[in-house]
């Protein structure tokens, strides 16, 4: 264990002791996408209904906490630290880490957008700019069948698109933001997709 660490937890008991409120808030990384989890300390809990509560707090402490709810007792979801796994990024990879992690989700994005161009069962629905494809079935006659082939897409379980609407166009986007992405993952979507027959 990091000296210093060790320290840190062995003073931690006399730290509590003194500090009136503290509040840490942390990052797991959950299948690439971060999510925020905290922890608060109080040695006034009666002053979360001020700084912390939700829209029931005052309540919840008239009725000496009948009704309590974590929910209510810590910070709200829309006070959440959602810089830190920004920092936590940043110091990890640097600025040139997120170069070339941007420069490969748009690489991707125009690999996948080539093969749409160049295939005739398909139609880009807007030029591939950055990290999104938006493309649709060619011919107004399989607008409706937009739907029913991204079902079949998706339930590969090897891609996930979503779809949308644009110019009046039923559409599906993908999106390129993984930044393990790479050419191999282009070809497996690829090959999924050609072995989807348009629905009738």
């Amino acid at each position: 264990m990091n000296k210093h660490l060790k320290n840190d937890l062995t003073n931690l008991d006399a730290l509590l002791e003194i500090v009136k409120a503290q509040g840490l808030d942390f990052l797991k990384n959950i299948g690439e996408r971060p999510t925020s989890t905290g922890i608060t300390y109080s040695n006034h809990p009666e002053l979360n209904e001020t700084g912390l509560g939700g829209q029931n707090t005052l309540q919840l402490f008239n009725e000496r906490f009948e009704n309590f709810s974590y929910l209510n007792f810590l910070p709200e979801n829309s006070r959440r630290l959602k810089a830190l796994p920004v920092w936590f990024s940043l110091v990890a990879y640097g600025k040139k880490g997120y170069q070339e992690i941007v420069e490969n989700s748009v690489e991707m994005a125009q690999l996948f957008g080539q093969f749409i161009e160049d295939n005739k069962n398909f139609e880009l629905l807007a030029p591939v700019r950055l990290n999104n494809v938006c493309f649709t079935l060619s011919g107004d006659e399989n607008q409706e069948k937009v739907p029913a082939f991204l079902t079949l897409l998706n339930i590969t379980g090897k891609v996930f698109m979503t779809p949308t609407v644009y110019n009046e166009k039923k559409g599906i986007r993908a999106f390129f933001v993984n930044w393990r992405t790479r050419e191999a993952d282009i070809e497996i979507i690829i090959a999924e997709i050609k072995k989807i027959e348009i629905p009738q």
